[in-house]
């Protein structure tokens, strides 16, 4: 039609003149509850624009007004009432026919405007909403709010100033308060001066306030506690104890631990990595394990660690001793070496390392002989017991004989009988080697020579003049 109407779109007799004019009464003939083509009703089947009225007609929304009719591919009205009141105006309406014969018309629909907008359940001032998920945008202020899915600004609480009251009477969850410079408000924390407190309810009769002190002796305050007794004031700006204690420990050559909950000072006592030796009235199994080292699997791998071995009471042996041991490739086996730096009183045997040894397993038992009843030995790890990593190389353990009763002790590191080392601790398996100690640092008398002969008062074997010079001689 291009926006109007020609003889070319008249399919009856009736000219343009009569595709505007008055049709005279409308009478509703077509609805949308059976299928009718979009003509179905009007004063004419012809494609064009006219206008009728309807004059109490049932069928119409409104009693009076005049209808504007298009009628194309689909069909539209738009009614325009008009009252039977003097000096007052109707509402618009309109409905529509979809461009096929597969449905009726739709429903009447009523436009919204300033003189009927109260007429539905939301008003145009936002009263009237009910129920949940109103996707609607309202500006100023809420009168009251239950819950909100966004919001942008929100009317604040009221707080209320405080001067002289009780704060344990402030049980009322949601409620704001503050105290200015110079109020008498009791039970509040110690020293706090202005402030501003809100209240939470925690649980049916319980309670929470949370305190925030604003000028003299700055800080966060909370307790909570049952209305009728809300306990004391923490301060959550400083802290003086942990909640859960915690175990500090120290690992290494240096070992040692302690409980730490931050109420006081901790005085830290360390010590050596250590173990005890220690046998009783009896010395029927001599051999200690004092230290081992867990299976090895790996080619070169070395462990080695210097220890500090003492009878600490008087006339008590002591020495410093190197222990060592190298995992080798599967062409040659693993070694160890049991190496006196300095020694009184103990003999070179006096410490021993058994050996299992096959390719791709090693493990190794350090031992400790005993030589008498009533030795109390304590054996200090000088270094080595950790790598680099801090992971323990070889273990110290702690051995006790007392009657009957036997902790890490033996009576011979070899042997498949009950009480022995291999048959005990690796069930009868054999140690491959067994390495006793060797001098090889500085002792208070020498007992031997360079060749490995022993020295006595009656033996000096000189090899050549020239080696002595400059000696003195006392005979």
């Amino acid at each position: 039609m291009n926006g109007r109407i020609t003889n070319s779109d008249i399919a009856d007799s009736a000219t343009v003149a009569d595709k505007v004019k008055d049709f005279g009464n409308h009478t509703e003939t077509a609805s949308g509850s059976t299928g009718n083509a979009p003509s179905a009703g009007m004063a004419i089947s012809s494609k064009g624009m006219f206008m009728t009225q309807t004059y109490n007609d049932a069928a119409t929304p409104v009693s009076f007004g005049n209808i504007i009719n298009l009628l194309g591919g689909g069909s539209g009205q738009l009614l325009c009432e008009w009252t039977g009141t003097d000096s007052s105006s109707g509402h618009l309406y309109y409905r529509s026919h979809r461009d096929t014969s597969t449905g009726g018309w739709g429903s009447w629909r009523k436009i919204i405007d300033d003189g009927n907008y109260t007429s539905y359940t939301v008003k145009k001032d936002g009263t009237g909403a009910t129920g949940n998920n109103w996707a609607i945008g309202i500006t100023g202020n809420a009168a009251t709010s239950t819950t909100a899915t966004t919001a942008t600004t929100a009317t604040k609480l009221a707080t209320t100033q405080l001067t002289n009251q009780d704060l344990n009477t402030y049980t009322t969850s949601g409620t704001l308060f503050y105290g200015a410079r110079g109020n008498t408000v009791t039970n509040k924390p110690s020293n706090v001066d202005a402030f501003g407190m809100q209240v939470f309810q925690t649980a049916g009769g319980y309670t929470a306030q949370l305190l925030f002190s604003s000028n003299t002796n700055n800080g966060i305050f909370w307790r909570c506690g049952s209305n009728s007794n809300l306990g004391s004031w923490k301060d959550l700006s400083v802290s003086t104890k942990l909640g859960t204690a915690r175990t500090i420990t120290s690992e290494g050559e240096v070992v040692g631990s302690y409980s730490f909950d931050g109420s006081k000072n901790i005085t830290y006592t360390s010590k050596l990595y250590n173990c005890h030796s220690y046998n009783g009235s009896t010395n029927t199994r001599p051999y200690h394990r004092i230290a081992s080292l867990p299976v090895l699997t790996g080619s070169y791998q070395d462990r080695a660690a210097l220890l500090y071995i003492s009878g600490d009471y008087n006339g008590g042996s002591f020495g410093i001793v190197r222990i060592s041991l190298r995992t080798n490739e599967s062409g040659s086996v693993s070694t160890a070496e049991v190496k006196w730096l300095v020694r009184y009183g103990w003999a070179e045997d006096a410490i021993q390392i058994g050996i299992y040894n096959v390719f791709g397993k090693t493990y190794a038992d350090c031992f400790l002989k005993h030589t008498s009843a009533y030795q109390g030995i304590i054996v200090r790890a000088i270094g080595g017991t950790r790598d680099a990593g801090a992971t323990k190389t070889w273990e110290l353990h702690s051995t006790r004989e007392q009657g009957t009763t036997f902790t890490e002790c033996y009576s011979n590191i070899q042997g498949t009988s009950a009480g022995t080392a291999a048959q005990d601790l690796h069930s009868g398996q054999q140690y491959s080697t067994i390495v006793t100690g060797s001098d090889v640092g500085i002792v208070g008398q020498a007992i031997k020579d360079s060749a490995g002969n022993k020295i006595s008062d009656s033996y000096l074997k000189l090899t050549r003049r020239n080696n002595i010079r400059n000696v003195k001689w006392d005979i």
